[in-house]
């Protein structure tokens, strides 16, 4: 039992309630923080006995923030990830005047919405999401913002067109991914590449591409030639381990692109030489 990493997790949940009460819209939103938060006991038990704990909440949460107004529906991991605690080095990069933003893995919108946002009047925000709970959050999100400069793609991004066994988060909300994991369910969805989907959609100028979609980033950038070598985009991308951050480095070392890290898991490439590649 290593005490020190429950006091740890204690603390960081007690930080992130604060947080989610202050951001919770109305008071029923607050009330179903409250809730949740109040079973910190009863979780911390669950974990030292090696036992999953629920992040269903007992109703639906909106949150609102600098960022947006988010209908979460009914799992914390929604909440969580909508909250302006959540990754705010992600929305830092988000220093985009015109063009597009590809948001691939949009989960609810969490980042689609500051970034259709920043770009109302001069751009578009392309959210591709493939698991259908999330898409119709992520669309009722958009309708909530009042925002009609984004579109919804309910597929997955890949290295291929077709159809693969997409592997669904057991608890939370954002680890759906196409990798084969220890998910009990699992379902086939159709995949694409972000090649053809800026050609079906006749776009030619993506500015920022960020994609975290649970492991498979590297196999949604190899098939994104087009884009990379013609439009440059800033890209804002989730590496798990080391090995993930090494195979990205790698390819995208080919196009001149140089990282750096901005948190625990998330970087950021830009092209070290602006000019277009042959």
């Amino acid at each position: 039992m290593d005490k020190s990493k429950i006091l740890k997790e204690a603390l960081d949940r007690i930080k992130i309630f604060f947080y989610l009460m202050k951001e919770g819209y109305k008071l029923k939103d607050k009330f179903i923080i409250l809730e949740y938060h109040l079973r910190l006991p009863f979780q911390i038990f669950n974990y030292l006995i090696g036992k999953k704990n629920s992040r269903k909440l007992i109703g639906d949460v909106y949150i609102k923030n600098q960022y947006g107004l988010f209908f979460c529906g009914n799992n914390f991991s929604g909440v969580f990830g909508a909250g302006s605690f959540c990754e705010p080095e992600v929305r830092r990069e988000f220093k985009i005047e015109d063009g597009i933003a590809f948001d691939v893995g949009a989960n609810l919108g969490m980042f689609s919405i500051p970034l259709a946002r920043a770009l109302t009047g001069k751009g578009k925000v392309i959210s591709i999401e493939a698991e259908k709970k999330n898409s119709e959050l992520l669309l009722k999100n958009i309708k909530l913002n009042n925002l009609n400069n984004v579109s919804v793609v309910g597929k997955g991004a890949y290295s291929k067109k077709g159809k693969m066994t997409f592997y669904l988060d057991n608890i939370g909300t954002g680890g759906h991914s196409l990798m084969k994991g220890e998910s009990a369910k699992k379902e086939t969805i159709e995949v694409d590449t972000l090649d053809n989907i800026a050609s079906e959609l006749k776009i030619n100028n993506v500015s920022i591409i960020k994609i975290d979609i649970e492991g498979a980033e590297i196999e949604a950038l190899k098939a994104a030639n087009g884009i990379l070598s013609k439009n440059r985009p800033k890209i804002i991308f989730e590496a798990v381990d080391e090995k993930k951050l090494a195979e990205i480095e790698k390819f995208l070392s080919q196009y001149d692109y140089k990282i750096r890290k901005i948190g625990d898991w998330n970087y950021v490439a830009e092209m070290a030489n602006r000019r277009k590649l042959k």
